[in-house]
């Protein structure tokens, strides 16, 4: 899914001292939306339901998409989103006119996915 991008691997300390690993990457145009297709595409149906249930909510007003990921199941080749707190968090930053026609774009986006 990342291909050969440009990667950026920071370690991090979190508050009780626990270490955290942010993953950065920068993906333009085609390649970003293969990328953000095949994660989608690789959720159940019904977490595709939940996720469109709750575009509202997980779409910020600077046009970023959050999705929070189980980690233990991650670990087990499966990508289920998860609101716990063993998460693998994943920011998706969008340029678009406006934040609704962001969130229509990612709900036809969505609709259109077939597993």
């Amino acid at each position: 899914m990342i291909g050969s991008s440009n990667i950026v691997v920071e370690e991090l300390r979190g508050y009780f001292g626990n270490p955290i690993t942010v993953v950065s990457t920068s993906k333009e145009k085609e390649e970003a939306e293969e990328a953000f297709n095949r994660m989608i595409s690789m959720l159940t149906e019904p977490d595709r339901r939940f996720l469109l249930s709750s575009l509202e909510e997980r779409v910020d007003k600077e046009g970023s998409l959050h999705l929070r990921f189980d980690k233990q199941k991650a670990y087990l080749g499966k990508v289920v989103l998860s609101d716990s707190d063993d998460v693998i968090k994943v920011r998706v930053r969008f340029f678009r006119e406006s934040r609704e026609q962001l969130i229509e774009e990612l709900r036809s986006e969505i609709e259109g996915l077939k597993k």
